[in-house]
């Protein structure tokens, strides 16, 4: 089974604050207060240029989003997080930007064949440790993974048809 999310997450209220300045971008609550826009090659070619940055982090942060991120981080922290696994192998980055800069990352955990395998503990992979650092706390069982509900989908196309996060 696949996992392959792409998306900006800060405080609801920054982003809700902020999507209007992303046609046809759609904004997902999610727990504790904070919320997700998923990001897409649609959503990217309407910022302008294609030019990827961070390449071996990101498939899909662009030099056109991170700029616009780091804007926005003026306002609170705000989080570029991606997925991209098969059959339980494959990658998570993130990255998190706060005052106008990049703070933390991009950190990556990839366990596709031909990268050196680290153990990690859960608490420590990269999207857990920028979604607590935007303030969300696990509970229980879940970690911050499960709480803001990427566990409960596959794609950003399951963002919108399961109404998740």
């Amino acid at each position: 089974m696949s996992h392959s999310v792409s998306v900006i997450m800060a405080r609801e209220e920054l982003l809700a604050g902020v999507i209007g300045r992303l046609p046809g971008a759609t904004l997902h609550p999610a727990a504790q207060q904070v919320a997700l826009i998923p990001v897409d090659s649609a959503l990217l070619e309407r910022l302008g240029p294609l030019t990827q940055v961070h390449a071996e982090s990101f498939r899909l942060l662009t030099s056109a989003l991170e700029a616009l991120l780091a804007q926005w981080s003026r306002n609170g922290p705000v989080a570029y997080l991606e997925t991209n696994y098969f059959g339980g192998l494959g990658s998570q980055a993130s990255a998190l930007w706060r005052r106008g800069s990049l703070e933390l990352g991009p950190l990556i955990h990839d366990t596709t064949p031909g990268h050196k395998m680290v153990r990690t503990a859960v608490r420590d992979l990269p999207i857990n440790t920028v979604i607590r650092a935007l303030g969300v706390t696990s509970s229980g069982s879940m970690d911050e993974f499960d709480t803001v509900g990427f566990g409960g989908v596959r794609s950003n196309q399951d963002w919108s048809r399961s109404g998740a996060a």
